[in-house]
């Protein structure tokens, strides 16, 4: 596409409201939806893909999930994934190697082009203008511009990021300049209400022993390192709303974080502390983008001036080189290109390595102690029975432990239920033929809202799927 056609298409983005990339991969993600769900869900391409990514990732899983035609596309999705699944899972396999969610991949790919697209534009006037007075990007997406590492384009971004940022007084407005657009949030919501319900028949305040509580989680039908995790990022963000509201500065004084998707969650759940909190992590990223705007007028001038300086410098050391004068002005210049490149490198390190979450961390910290927990567990025989006749752990988690050998038996289970599973969705396939259409469907026919629990325990927030038993 032509200078001229890509900077009048930027122009016509930037004049509309929002964060620019993500309408652009609202879009892509709509029209992916679409032709998924309609077109090519069972094309070969399509389902070649999906064996390798093992299926969506947990938020376009629940996207999908949530379509009336999911009864209909995803059964035929689900028994190639979880054959593919199987395959991952036999004896001598080489290991997972899962290709990215293919609609993130298609999202991530165009909202990549259009940042770069928007960086090098930057260089026009008529477009550096247009930027400074539209709602510039989201700090997400401006992250990913600055690491473009553009001279021109960096001064526009961080001086109209810091305009944007001041000027939000709306929560709203300002959780979207903070954390960009969400679609998965409403749908993470609906999880974790039916998540409340397991935090508060948790075993763990009553359980005598750590195996009792053990035992007493396995009792639910979900991935218990699943549920484990999602049940400590429960707690800490509760425990965060309260905190907040009580000792505000002395969280402050700690740095905590919240990263764009929990800080989303944050809002839903606890309006009042979360426009507190989303307050607080404005004041923070003010203050990162007014120390980067002071760094980068440090940065060495690219003048001419400057140039000349340092050609000036290479000529009065001629005699040390065998090199044309013209080769010693290339090289001067080129060592001032580098020298500033270094520079703004170093100047933009401490904003595009964020900040650590504090609900990612809390989640993190659970899950690998569950597992290891795990691990020592099943060597018991009595928790070794519990845990045959349960879920069982997810294919994530199931990958995360290939390395060790005393994981034989929580993985033993996956397999089980991965065949189970495959024999339900290809008898739903079977019965959902022609000459068939006599028998009646039995309890195969919810396989494919059971499968994804199966495969990643992250989609239903470490909840059963939808219909399955919970903590007596």
């Amino acid at each position: 596409m032509p200078a001229r056609a890509r900077h009048a298409e930027l122009l016509r983005e930037l004049a509309e409201s929002g964060c620019p990339a993500c309408r652009r991969g609202a879009r892509t993600e709509n029209r992916y939806e679409f032709g998924f769900v309609y077109e090519h869900h069972g094309d070969s391409h399509t389902l070649a893909h999906l064996r390798a990514s093992v299926g969506f990732c947990a938020a376009h899983t629940r996207r999908l999930l949530q379509r009336l035609e999911a009864q209909w596309v995803m059964p035929l999705v689900y028994s190639e994934v979880v054959q593919a699944a199987r395959e991952g899972l036999a004896p001598h396999a080489p290991g997972p190697t899962a290709r990215p969610c293919p609609m993130c991949e298609s999202r991530d790919r165009v909202e990549a082009t259009f940042v770069r697209a928007l960086v090098a534009a930057l260089r026009d006037a008529r477009v550096a203008e247009a930027y400074g007075a539209s709602d510039g990007l989201c700090f997400p997406h401006l992250l990913e511009a600055l690491r473009e590492r553009n001279d021109a384009a960096t001064v526009t971004l961080v001086g109209t990021a810091r305009a944007r940022l001041d000027e939000a007084t709306d929560p709203q407005q300002l959780l979207d300049r903070l954390a960009g657009r969400d679609g998965d949030r409403a749908a993470r919501h609906r999880e974790r209400l039916r998540l409340q319900r397991l935090a508060a028949a948790d075993p763990a305040g009553a359980a005598s022993d750590v195996l009792q509580r053990l035992r007493g989680r396995l009792q639910t039908d979900a991935c218990p390192v699943c549920l484990a995790s999602a049940l400590a990022e429960t707690r800490y963000l509760s425990w965060l709303a309260t905190e907040f509201g009580t000792s505000a500065s002395s969280l402050a004084g700690e740095g905590f974080w919240l990263c764009p998707g929990h800080l989303h969650d944050f809002v839903e759940e606890h309006a009042d502390a979360g426009a507190g909190v989303a307050l607080y992590q404005q004041r923070l990223l003010n203050a990162d983008l007014a120390r980067l705007n002071a760094r980068l007028q440090a940065l060495p001038a690219p003048t001419l001036a400057a140039r000349v300086q340092s050609v000036g410098v290479l000529l009065q050391s001629d005699g040390r080189y065998a090199l044309s004068r013209w080769a010693l002005v290339r090289r001067a210049a080129a060592g001032l290109v580098a020298r500033r490149g270094r520079a703004l490198a170093a100047s933009l390190a401490p904003l595009t390595h964020p900040r650590r979450c504090g609900a990612c961390h809390a989640w993190a910290t659970a899950e690998d102690r569950e597992l290891a927990l795990l691990v020592a567990a099943v060597q018991d025989v009595p928790t070794a029975r519990a845990y045959a006749d349960s879920h069982g752990i997810c294919l994530r988690h199931a990958h995360q432990l290939s390395a060790d050998d005393r994981a034989g038996p929580l993985v033993a289970v996956l397999r089980a239920r991965l065949a189970v599973l495959s024999w339900e969705l290809e008898e739903v396939r079977r019965k959902s033929s022609w000459s068939e259409r006599w028998n009646r469907g039995g309890p195969e026919v919810n396989a494919w809202l059971r499968a994804p629990s199966y495969l990643d325990g992250r989609v239903f927030l470490g909840a059963p799927a939808p219909g399955r038993p919970v903590l007596s």
